[in-house]
């Protein structure tokens, strides 16, 4: 977790498995992440995690309410 450019940046990323972010059919899990982060506002991205293993989410938010939405 940190900041940048008035963002929040938040990144997850695991060492097993891992899958290929575009040829994966998205469940419910990936689909609710997306929306949720892009309703506040932010952008949310897959990719292969660290070497080459595991997967890794990165979303970015912004720190401050969006105009439209309300703060707190």
């Amino acid at each position: 977790v940190g900041h940048e450019g008035g963002r929040l940046r938040l990144v997850i990323e695991d060492d097993g498995e891992g899958f290929n972010p575009p040829t994966v059919v998205r469940g419910a899990g990936l689909d609710n992440i997306r929306r949720r982060v892009e309703t506040g506002g932010g952008e949310v991205s897959w990719s292969e995690g660290s070497g080459g293993c595991g997967a890794r989410l990165e979303a970015l938010l912004p720190l401050a309410a969006a105009p439209d939405q309300p703060s707190g």
